[in-house]
Order: C-alpha cells, then sequence, then structure tokens
C-alpha cells in the first residue's frame, strides 16, 4: 500500500481494520474461489456455515501465535435471529452472549427483572443515535423547524423509558480531547413553539416517523412529545430490511438512525454522515462550509487544532439540524451467567462477539 501524506484520520483503519492476506494463496485459488474459502491467522478456524440455517461453527485452532489461547473449545455463530427474542434465547441457554446487547427499550425491564438483572452488562461505547429528517419535505426543509423538534424533545423522560445517555448533539458526548463549544439541545417546549411560530407552523403540521418493532417504543415517545408543540406525528412500522431500504432510497420523512465509531474521533461520523455525498448521508445534508473544514481537519496532524476543527463543525451541523438528536450511544451487553464466570480473557479470545453460541452484531452502519 502506498500513499502520499495521507489524511491522519485515515492511518487508523489502515492499520487495523485492514489485514494482509497470503499471496500464494490467492494465485493457487483465484480471487473468485479465494473469497469463498477463509484463510485467516485468528484465534479459530471455521468449520462449518450453513447460510440456510443461518449458522457457522468454529473450533479452536491450535497453533494460534498466543499459547493458551482461545480457551473456548468452539464457538457457534448465529444470525437473523429476531433480537427481541435475545433475553428470553438467553434466559432458556440457547445462546450464551449476543452482539445485538438488549434492546434499548426493554433494558429498563431487563435490569429490574431479578431473574434477569445479572445478565445485563454496561459497555462503554463511543457512538450517537439520533432521527434522520428528509430536508425534501417541506415543512423539515426549514431550519426553524427542525430546531423546534430538537427542543421539543424531553430526553431525560425518554432515557427513563429507552435505555440511553440523554444527549442532543451531532457528536458522541465521551469524546476524548475534545473542545465541545456545541451547547446540545435541551428541551425547551416554549422555545420549540416560538421557533415553530416563526417558520409559520403556528398551528403545527403533520409528520410521519418510520420505524421497526425494536424502535417502536421510542417512536411512541416522540410521537407524544412533538404532539405536545402541535406536531401530529403518524407512525409507520416496517421490518428492519424495509426500513434500510426505504433509508437508502431517502423514502421517509423521519427516521431512526445512529453511528458508531470505529475510529475514536470526530472524524469518523463527519466523513460518513455530514460531509456532502456521504454514505450514510441520508438526508443528504450539505453545507460548503462543512465540507472545507472537514478537508483541513483531514490535513491537520496536530490533535489540538484538529479537535478544534472538528468542534467548529459540531457546531455547524448542531446549528443546521439535520437530524434529531436524542442520544450518545449506551451499549449493554447481554451475557450468560455460564459464560461470566469463566475468565475475562475468554471472552475476549473468542472472537469478538462469540462464545458456545452466540448471535452477532447487527450492522453499525
Amino acid at each position: 500500500l502506498m500513499i502520499r501524506r495521507p489524511p491522519r484520520s485515515t492511518l487508523f483503519p489502515y492499520t487495523t481494520l485492514f489485514r494482509s492476506v497470503p499471496k500464494e494463496e490467492v494465485q493457487r485459488l483465484g480471487d473468485t474461489q479465494f473469497g469463498k474459502t477463509p484463510v485467516g491467522y485468528g484465534p479459530y478456524r471455521i468449520d462449518s456455515y450453513d447460510e440456510q440455517n443461518q449458522r457457522a461453527i468454529f473450533k479452536r485452532f491450535a497453533d494460534y501465535m498466543y499459547p493458551g489461547l482461545p480457551y473456548l473449545d468452539e464457538v457457534e455463530l448465529r444470525w437473523g435471529i429476531d433480537e427481541n427474542l435475545i433475553v428470553l434465547q438467553l434466559q432458556n441457554g440457547d445462546i450464551d452472549v449476543s452482539g445485538y446487547g438488549i434492546p434499548s427499550d426493554q433494558v429498563t425491564r431487563t435490569k429490574a427483572n431479578p431473574a434477569t438483572a445479572d445478565l445485563a452488562e454496561d459497555v462503554p461505547v463511543l457512538g450517537v443515535k439520533w432521527f434522520d429528517l428528509n430536508q425534501s419535505v417541506k415543512p423539515l426543509a426549514d431550519k426553524r423547524v427542525r430546531q423546534a423538534l430538537n427542543y421539543a424533545l424531553d430526553r431525560e423522560a425518554i432515557s427513563k423509558v429507552v435505555s440511553s445517555t440523554p444527549f442532543g448533539s451531532p457528536f458522541p458526548k465521551d469524546l476524548q480531547n475534545f473542545p465541545r463549544t456545541f451547547q446540545p439541545y435541551a428541551f425547551d417546549q416554549a422555545k420549540a413553539k416560538d421557533l415553530l411560530s416563526q417558520a409559520g407552523y403556528a398551528s403545527g403540521f403533520p409528520l410521519q416517523l418510520t420505524c421497526t418493532a425494536s424502535t417502536a417504543s421510542l417512536a411512541q415517545i416522540i410521537q407524544q412529545q412533538l404532539g405536545a408543540v402541535g406536531v401530529a406525528v403518524t407512525l409507520n412500522q416496517v421490518s428492519d430490511n424495509a426500513a434500510t431500504q426505504l433509508q437508502s432510497e431517502g423514502k421517509f420523512e423521519v427516521m431512526t438512525s445512529s453511528w458508531f465509531l470505529l475510529q475514536p474521533t470526530a472524524a469518523d461520523v463527519v466523513d460518513a454522515v455530514y460531509a456532502t455525498g456521504a454514505g450514510s448521508n441520508f438526508t443528504k445534508y450539505s453545507n460548503p462550509q462543512v465540507d472545507e473544514l472537514a478537508k483541513k481537519a483531514k490535513a491537520e496532524y496536530d490533535e489540538t487544532k484538529r479537535n478544534g476543527i472538528y468542534a467548529q463543525i459540531e457546531q455547524i451541523v448542531g446549528d443546521d439540524a439535520p437530524g434529531l438528536y436524542w442520544s450518545s450511544m449506551l451499549f449493554v451487553a447481554v451475557v450468560a451467567a455460564s459464560l461470566k464466570s469463566t475468565p475475562s480473557a475468554a471472552r475476549s479470545a473468542a472472537a469478538v462477539p462469540s462464545t458456545a453460541s452466540a448471535i452477532p452484531s447487527s450492522p453499525s452502519r
């Protein structure tokens, strides 16, 4: 790989997400067959793969580079399972750990139930949750309307029903060494109504919020809170696959969205969500000032100066409000009691996120 003075933000994925492959195996198998023939050097080797039944078996690799690891002899990885059944399957002993974690609307109930409380395990992550606001819809094209919706949210009330870290900002709350200048949106119904009045919507307007089964409880709370300032929200509940398609095609008015940062820097979310034409910029948000600052930040190697530039970007994006920001990400893992009794290294060595039987995490993008 040859590059000329790359943007600083690309160094992390180059060195951690990309892996070398054995050239001789690629040449022997050919490009097509190599992609179907796993070759690696991790703690497990694939033993079987069943696409129809959506499961794969991995067995311990005896020649793994770290002696004594991994601790587990076998891992069964499953996918395509209803995430609302995760806690029940753990209780029944059908799985040991889930990459999905506990659906946010089930965390409070799970922690309050003595029979399941010990299954929950808080895991600090860098991420943010919001609702995409489609600016092609006339009311949402007005920045004052988008700001009003943000002021209409009572994030503390939401967190009592849906597990979350209340935070009304485009970037995660706990970015390290980040000189935040943007003041996160706070609950202010009077201000929300005033902004709607200024935009010509004193009597409110109808709005459709698209959700899935796992976000239905959250959507209902949003429906109530926006209704309090005159916005009549109707809910459009669809399947996960349908939601992904609608979002990618821009066929929605308001839709849940989230971003987990692979790089511990604001560059991750800016380049993916807020840059013009970015792959996950489903609202088609575009601000030339943001694009110019993002370009400047990529070329800046001094962390303090670079973070200062990203703070400017957050200020601009936050003011433009292309999203309805409600939470900094809180991930609550769910781990079987039998697994918690094993050494912690066993869990980390078992090829994320798996143990004896596991459900992988859903796509974070």
